[in-house]
């Protein structure tokens, strides 16, 4: 290789690295601020509970049409409904930035956030992938 081809490779090498690094301060730095679950009913955000605490379960409905959550060492579950089916509980606990968690039959949205996000607006309901 000769000189010029080296210095190209040390500043596409050092580039790289220099963009691994932002990109990764950037997701995981995001998440250092702790998650939440952000509980949502008919458009209506009824909760937000911290995952970083102990264990907590809360009831939404009534004697009919509800459904339990709990949030249990860093995530979110449905625990027990009276939907038919019970997708939601079939889906298990979710603790990822983004994760949803879906009862249709009550119009029940879960979604992890980080702590403060629900006054952010729309910036952080940009999703990943974009077409």
């Amino acid at each position: 290789m000769k000189r010029g081809d080296m210095i190209i490779a040390y500043i596409t090498v050092f580039a790289t690295a220099v963009s691994l690094i932002f990109f990764a301060y950037r997701y995981f730095g995001e998440q250092q601020n702790g998650l939440a679950a952000q509980i949502t009913q008919n458009s209506k955000v009824l909760y937000v509970l911290p995952l970083s605490e102990n264990e907590r379960e809360v009831r939404i409905g009534g004697y009919k049409d509800f459904n339990v959550i709990r949030t249990k060492d860093g995530g979110v579950s449905v625990i027990s409904s009276d939907c038919p089916g019970h997708d939601c509980i079939k889906a298990g606990a979710v603790s990822v930035y983004g994760s949803t968690l879906i009862c249709l039959p009550h119009r029940l949205l879960i979604k992890i956030i980080c702590e403060g996000d629900e006054n952010k607006g729309k910036y952080r309901e940009i999703d990943d992938v974009s077409w």
